[in-house]
């Protein structure tokens, strides 16, 4: 595990059981904390952590989606992967 990943598996976390408790349903409220969510995974991820904004698009919020890409990122999966 990369140095500082653990607050970002916890930053992850928290985000997508926040969608899951229905706050992520409120359509500005949800999309509000998707941006911050990425705004605070970008110095852990890079710009790989605005991959999660996929969460803004009707019914993707569904599956957690920050919480699978810091596990993508930590596994070494993204690499190579040009944005």
């Amino acid at each position: 595990m990369h140095k500082g990943m653990k607050t970002a598996y916890t930053i992850a976390i928290i985000s997508d059981l926040i969608d899951y408790l229905g706050i992520g349903m409120i359509p500005i409220l949800g999309d509000l904390v998707d941006f911050i969510t990425a705004i605070l995974l970008y110095p852990y991820l890079g710009v790989y952590a605005f991959g999660g904004l996929v969460e803004i698009v009707p019914l993707v919020d569904v599956v957690p989606t920050f919480t699978l890409l810091v596990i993508a990122y930590d596994m070494g999966w993204l690499k190579g992967v040009k944005l």
